[in-house]
């Protein structure tokens, strides 16, 4: 009997995944992106993978070093898989096969500036993205203020973007002003309370009227709007840049390391902090200071979107 398909047994797979393992595993295993695994393998028998193929994917897209380790795990997961059901006889990259990915430093860690945060939620606020409907393929016109909840969380709340897509719309109280993640959510397992500044609660507002039917904080289709909405604010790309943000205009603000910790799930007794989020500049090269982050943190939607056009009656237009 014939194996079955690529595309097949990735379907068995994470069936089998979700049966053993709990449903935030689960989730983490798909963000290294096995659709774009079946893409890349595309027309081949699992069989016919080689190692070359594998080490080609993992290093693909210009992802980070730690988003490479991750698609490694993944793609050794499945072919250990595959093995077990006897589907292929040997692992490609088992033993001295294995993909091996570079070490070295990540370089300096960066984050966003005010400008670039402004631009990025004016266009948030005033931009769309041409889509298309799944069955029919009519022309869709999605409004880029879906997002405002997903910035909300990110930006001005610090959440990863698993923790921000495992977050429910029941966890966000406005008027108590706070955001709570769960330790389903939690990424660390270790349930936290974010008290809501003023920024994040004006945003989480006006998305919950601009978008009052939007059932999650991660938009329908979210990855191709993301990119549109990012490559028309003119967002250069920089890996977990909105997290990267947070944690370091409220360090420049507030030079509190426990709290932010804290408001980051971070463990006390970790350095993550200094080492992978904490910025001393931006991507557009300013020194961070406690003036630009008083500049974030002032980023209200009034401030963003500047003063509204004053309107103008029939009569006074008349007379003009």
């Amino acid at each position: 009997m014939p194996a079955p398909n690529f595309t097949e047994i990735v379907r068995e797979f994470m069936a089998e995944q979700t049966l053993l393992n709990s449903e935030k595993y689960v989730d983490n295993l798909r963000r290294p992106n096995l659709q774009s695994l079946l893409i890349a393998m595309e027309g081949k028998e699992i069989g016919d993978i080689r190692r070359e193929d594998v080490q080609r994917w993992v290093i693909s897209g210009e992802c980070s070093l730690s988003h490479q380790r991750n698609k490694r795990a993944t793609v050794s997961g499945l072919l250990k898989y595959a093995c077990s059901a006897r589907y292929i006889s040997i692992n490609p990259i088992a033993g001295d096969n294995g993909i091996k990915i570079a070490k070295g430093s990540k370089g300096e860690v960066l984050s966003h500036g005010p400008k670039e945060m402004r631009r990025l939620l004016k266009t948030a606020l005033t931009g769309s993205h041409s889509g298309r409907v799944p069955k029919t393929r009519e022309p869709l016109l999605l409004r880029h203020d879906a997002f405002l909840g997903y910035l909300s969380a990110a930006l001005f709340c610090g959440l990863r973007p698993e923790e921000i897509k495992r977050t429910p719309l029941s966890s966000i109280d406005t008027a108590g002003r706070t955001l709570v993640v769960s330790a389903r959510v939690s990424k660390t397992n270790k349930p936290r309370v974010i008290e809501l500044s003023r920024v994040a609660t004006a945003w989480f507002r006006l998305w919950g009227c601009r978008a009052p039917h939007e059932a999650s904080l991660i938009p329908y289709t979210f990855r191709g709007r993301w990119d549109s909405l990012r490559a028309e604010a003119g967002l250069p790309e920089l890996h977990d840049g909105l997290r990267h943000t947070f944690a370091t205009m409220h360090y420049a603000l507030h030079q509190n390391t426990s709290q932010l910790r804290a408001l980051m799930g971070h463990k006390e007794s970790e350095d993550t902090l200094f080492k992978h989020y904490r910025a001393v500049r931006t991507v557009s090269g300013e020194t961070v200071t406690k003036k630009l982050a008083q500049e974030f943190w002032s980023l209200m939607p009034t401030t963003v979107r500047g003063p509204r056009k004053s309107r103008v009656s029939k009569a006074t237009a008349t007379q003009r």
